[in-house]
């Protein structure tokens, strides 16, 4: 059945429709991303993130406004953004407007952001530099 194949491919539901629609796009662009990735770079609590690009060590996150207008919620998010940049992996945060009102050009922004990044890193790996951590 589908669920069964479902479930045995460990396929994890967005939990926000800010999330959906950041997977929608992510789809557009042809890249694969595991939702709800968890990292173990912040002992003893995990980080996890709402989207894990591995080929392109990229990290995208879904920002609503009820949990990231909090100063403490944003001050939490830039000290996990900087844990992954120490690691190689660079995010970026998507709104709702990003996401609706202005998707084409986030979808066109994005697009050539991850090009680069594929050039950027297949260049550093030409170069002998161990990107499988």
């Amino acid at each position: 059945s589908v669920v069964d194949s479902v479930c045995r491919t460990g396929w994890i539901p967005p939990t926000t429709e800010l999330e959906a629609l950041l997977d929608d796009l992510l789809t557009e662009l042809g890249v694969h991303a595991t939702r709800q990735k968890t990292f173990d770079w912040r002992a003893p609590v995990p980080m996890v993130v709402d989207s894990f690009v591995e080929d392109h060590r990229f990290i995208a996150e879904a920002d609503g406004r009820l949990w990231h207008a909090r100063v403490e919620a944003m001050t939490s998010d830039r000290r996990r953004d900087l844990a992954a940049l120490a690691h190689g992996y660079e995010t970026a945060r998507f709104t709702y407007e990003m996401l609706t009102v202005e998707r084409a050009q986030t979808r066109r922004v994005l697009k050539v952001y991850l090009a680069h990044r594929r050039v950027a890193l297949d260049a550093l790996a030409a170069h002998g530099f161990d990107l499988s951590a």
